[in-house]
Formats: C-alpha cells, structure tokens, sequence
C-alpha cells in the first residue's frame, strides 16, 4: 500500500525535525519536502544508515541546528553544497561516523556556527577544501578532524581566534600534513 510512502508528506509549517529519522533503517524519497520553516533538524539522520537521497533542494535557510544531522547516516553521500546555512550556529557532531560522505562544501556560509567541534570525527572518506570557511565566531573545535583518516586540505586561512578548545582536533587523522603556522 501507499500508507508508508513518506515523499510527499506535507510538511509545511513544521519547525522542528529533531530525530526526525533518528535510527531508522529508510531510504524514501524526501525532495519534495517542505522544510522551510524548521529550525532544528538536529540528529535527524542520526544512525539512519542506509538513507541516501538527494535532499540539496531543501530550504534550510531557517534552520539553526545541524547538531548530529547526519552521525552514523553510514552511506549518505550526496551533494548539499547548494544549502543556505547561513542561520546554524550548531554544526558538533555533524557528519561523526558518516562513513561515505565526501562532498563539496566549501560554499557553505558557516560564518554564524559556534560549534563544530566532533564535525567530521572518524568520517573516514571526507577530504574536501573547507578553507573559504567563514568560522570566526566558532569556539569549539576539539575532535573535529579526529579520526578523518583522509582529510588532508590546507585550512591555513581560517581566523581561529575565538576558539577555546582544540583538544585532540587531529588526533587520528593520519593523513592530515599541512602547515597551520599562520593560526
């Protein structure tokens, strides 16, 4: 039957999708959804480990929360550089254990994110330039590369003046050679 198919829910007006899919084994269709009104989606995809869809489309001009968004989402890899993230402040834990995710994000408008610490921590496949990241106002940032076995981009321009704690930010993370005698 047609009761399961989740694609074309409507989902206006919703504003928070915190868990949204928090374990669950899906991999539907959500393109269509309308998620212009969230402003969490915090550990949405959390441990949801075979979804894979293309969700770029999304409006997630309003979000704040990315907090987990995508932890342990084991085989996403899709493009979401289109996304208009200019409002999250909560990036920690983002893509943590996100095993196939390798994806140009370098467009990003991080400039309001507080927090990224854990944000890539063993994502073992992400190795894209991040170095055009705004990430003045970040104060957090310990275990953020932890663990990302191929991460090896140049991240030299970044202001890091705000952040506090950058403990173990690189422990792990075996291929990580570049020179950061600027910070």
């Amino acid at each position: 039957s047609n009761d399961d198919d989740i694609s074309c829910w409507n989902t206006e007006g919703i504003t928070d999708m915190k868990n949204a899919f928090s374990g669950i084994s899906f991999n539907d269709p959500l393109e269509c959804w309308n998620v212009s009104q969230v402003t969490t989606m915090e550990k949405m995809f959390t441990y949801a480990s075979k979804f894979n869809q293309p969700i770029d489309s999304w409006d997630v001009s309003q979000v704040e929360d990315m907090e987990g968004m995508f932890r342990s989402a084991t085989y996403f890899n899709r493009p979401i550089d289109t996304w208009n993230v200019s409002q999250v402040k909560y990036v920690e834990d983002m893509f943590s254990d996100a095993t196939y995710f390798n994806q140009p994000i370098d467009s990003w408008d991080v400039s309001q994110v507080e927090s990224m610490e854990f944000m890539f921590y063993v994502a073992p496949s992400f190795n894209q330039s991040i170095d055009s990241w705004d990430v003045s106002q970040v104060e957090r940032m310990e275990f953020m590369f932890n663990g990302a076995t191929s991460f090896n981009q140049p991240i030299d321009s970044w202001d890091v003046s705000k952040v506090e704690d950058m403990d173990s930010m690189f422990g792990g993370a075996i291929n990580f050679n570049q020179c950061l005698s600027t910070w």
